[in-house]
């Protein structure tokens, strides 16, 4: 698993925990206010490394899996497609991972979310995850293992 999607991973985990299902407690305008913050810094971050990271990501394997096993993980390549995307460069990151735009644009939203959420103390992360999350999900699950199947394929066939 790469840097950057370690991060959006547990950025995703933050956010699923900001909508009160996950952590079980109380949702009062201060909690929300530093759910959201934390939301939005973890995803700002993503965002804002992605940024400044040269378009093709490290140049070094930052993927533990694949260096362990040589195998390509679901998530391979998406440090390197969230620095293409930071750069409008869209087919290069399809190349390195084919869910990375779904996921990069997941991120955004979470960040912009968290910082809605973080302003006005309201439950926007809740919301939106409880209207999202029956479509978003099984989507995003569709396309990582359509990715990892592509990539896994690729790497038999070489």
């Amino acid at each position: 698993m790469g840097l950057l999607s370690a991060a959006a991973t547990l950025a995703t985990t933050l956010a699923a925990a900001a909508t009160g299902v996950a952590a079980g407690g109380t949702t009062g305008p201060a909690r929300l206010r530093l759910r959201g913050a934390v939301a939005a810094t973890i995803c700002g971050g993503i965002l804002a490394a992605s940024a400044l990271l040269p378009r093709g990501g490290l140049g070094v394997p930052t993927c533990f899996f694949r260096v362990v096993t040589t195998v390509p993980c679901p998530s391979c390549g998406m440090t390197r497609a969230f620095c293409a995307l930071a750069h409008g460069d869209v087919a290069a990151a399809a190349q390195f991972n084919l869910a990375a735009p779904l996921v990069y644009v997941a991120t955004a939203a979470i960040f912009v979310l968290g910082v809605v959420q973080t302003v006005c103390g309201a439950d926007a992360l809740g919301v939106a995850w409880s209207r999202t999350r029956r479509v978003l999900v099984p989507l995003t699950i569709a396309a990582m293992a359509t990715a990892w199947a592509t990539k896994f394929a690729a790497h038999v066939a070489a």
